[in-house]
This record gives structure tokens, sequence and C-alpha cells, in this order.
């Protein structure tokens, strides 16, 4: 079974997955709080499934684009398991992971998550196939330029910033946006993408694995006291 972890933006999940099910899994949506449920969560979720961490083929977690703070918790989280219990790691994109929440739509599949400043993150996938295929490169837009662009194409808007920006995109025409039951990213879904890329060979190194921001963070951490 596969660990996987999101916590990257307000809403927060855990899920084991096989190849072929979900086992278990847990959804919070308490805001950003993931430093208090995150541990917890996982230890119910293999206790329910009896399987111990070392037991686990590996541990998958998003990386970004999303809350800088969720990202960094899920990451450190995910990278601590996997040291302790030596298990590879699999990273994956959320804005991926949002988009398999809709698997074999028609038309293609805009993922936005709330960048606040009056942007979103946004990344376009055609889903026919089951598995997100990236119809254009993941970027920090403003949502008005971005429905614009999109604007008499057929396309599905799902994420938080579907809803933060929902009067734009009702008014757009082709455009619609995902019910609100996978409006969010989900482990479970993260799971089934996490063994695609886990068949793939598609681990990461623990050494050097960054978060996925796509924008430079707002705030900066202080060198005062670090010798810098």
């Amino acid at each position: 079974m596969i660990l996987t972890i999101d916590t990257a933006t307000s809403v927060g999940s855990v899920a084991l997955v096989d190849r072929s099910q979900v086992i278990v899994s847990r959804y919070f949506d308490l805001g950003l709080q993931h430093t208090q449920r995150l541990f917890v969560e996982i230890e119910q979720i293999c206790q329910l499934a009896n399987c111990p961490i070392v037991n686990l083929t590996a541990v998958a977690v998003t990386v970004g684009p999303g809350s800088f703070t969720g990202v960094r918790i899920g990451l450190a989280a995910a990278k601590g398991l996997c040291l302790v219990d030596d298990k590879p790691l699999v990273v994956l994109s959320t804005l991926e992971t949002l988009a398999m929440r809709l698997p074999y739509a028609a038309d293609p599949v805009c993922a936005l998550i709330d960048a606040r400043k009056e942007q979103v993150y946004a990344g376009l996938y055609g889903m026919q196939t089951g598995w997100p295929v990236e119809l254009e490169a993941v970027r920090a837009i403003e949502p008005d330029a971005l429905i614009a662009e999109r604007a008499g194409q057929d396309t599905i808007y799902i994420g938080d910033g579907a809803d933060a920006y929902s009067e734009l995109i009702d008014a757009s025409p082709g455009a619609r946006r995902a019910p609100f039951h996978v409006a969010r990213p989900h482990a479970a879904a993260a799971g089934a993408l996490a063994w695609n890329k886990f068949d793939r060979g598609e681990c990461a190194d623990l050494a050097t694995v960054e978060p996925d921001y796509l924008r430079a963070p707002d705030a900066k951490v202080s060198t005062k006291n670090l010798g810098v």
C-alpha cells in the first residue's frame, strides 16, 4: 500500500491505497490546522488497516502549488516517514491531484487553486485516458485573463480557485464548475496517481526534493539569528 498525504490547501486528507482500491481515507476541512491533525489521522488509518508504516510500499505527498505552510507541513511529514523506515517518496502536483477527481472527463479540466493577490494557480489537463495529461504549463495567472483565454471553449473548472471566482466562470461561454463533492483535492485520488508514478519509477530524491510553489513566498525567513 501507498500512504498518501495532502495538506497543500485549506483541506487535508490522508489515505492508504493499494493497486486496485482505496483501503481507508480520512478527509478534514478544518482550515489550516494541519499540524494538529496530520499525524493523528495517519496513525488512525494505519491502525484501521492494520498496516504499520514499515509495511508500506511508499509514501506520496502533494508538493504544491498551494498554501506555503500546508505544502511544507505535508512534505516534511512525508520525508520524515520515508527516512525513518527507508521508504521511497512519490511527489505529486496538487493541480494534477485535483484533475484526478474528474477521470475520463470529455472536456479539458482546468484545476484552480486560489493563490490570493487576485491570482490563481492554474493547470489545464486532458482526462480522456483517466490520467492527467498536461495541455498547458502550470502557472500563476489573473483569473480574468485565464477565463478570457478559455472563453467559448468547453472547460470544467475545479478547485477552491473555481469557487473564489465563480461569477467569472459562470458567465463565460462553455465553462462549467465541478460539483462540490469532487471540488477539492483528496488523498484517495492522489493515491491512484501515486501508484501510476511509482510503477513508472518516478520517485523523488529525499535529499533534494523541494516544494513547487510556482510563486515566491510572501513571507521571508529571518536570517538574523542564523549567522547569515
